[in-house]
């Protein structure tokens, strides 16, 4: 079996064999063969053995528009704006172009997210310009390193209490899940 490991206060779906849906946790200690979890629906703690992450499943979860939007986030095109603070939707095309003007396209490359303060911006929007016209999978790595590219919600929760530990905490963030 795989060894599962989650850091303290990651974010995951684990499936529910009985209802054959997923249910949000988060990870609050590992224990010996498990971990403890707090149930975001119900509040409940509760133990999770390795066994029901191994049989039943589980998936981490991915930043969403939804998500964003409920964190107070005002979609503009491809950026997330809060505060001093910019999540950035990376998309890349075989012509930046279509991206630029918005055009349905059918091939594309999702990057992931650069989260950003508001005075990286500028330099942001060089680099992935740079990284677009490039197209070499060695600029787009450096970019992506550069930036922390990322699609886990987990990674975005901790930039925000990194940069404002007085307004965000995981017991606000539960509050998203609890729908």
């Amino acid at each position: 079996m795989n060894e599962i490991k989650f850091k303290e206060n990651e974010y995951v779906n684990l499936y529910n064999p009985a209802s054959r849906d997923f249910f949000s946790v988060r990870i609050l200690n590992s224990r010996a063969n498990g971990y403890k979890v707090k149930v975001l629906k119900t509040e409940q703690e509760k133990d999770f053995q390795d066994f029901y992450f191994n049989t039943y499943g589980y998936h981490r979860i991915c930043i969403s528009n939804e998500i964003l939007q409920n964190l107070g986030f005002q979609k503009k095109d491809f950026q997330y704006k809060l505060d001093y603070f910019i999540v950035w939707e990376c998309l890349t095309a075989k012509n930046l172009t279509i991206i630029l003007n918005k055009y349905p396209i059918a091939d594309f490359k999702h990057l992931g997210y650069a989260i950003i303060k508001q005075e990286q911006e500028s330099n942001f929007i060089e680099d992935f310009k740079h990284a677009q016209e490039n197209k070499n999978t060695s600029t787009l790595k450096l970019f992506k390193e550069k930036y922390k590219l990322t699609f886990m919600i987990n990674n975005l929760f901790e930039e925000l209490i990194k940069i404002n530990p007085n307004k965000y905490n995981y017991e606000e963030f539960d509050k998203l899940f609890k729908q």
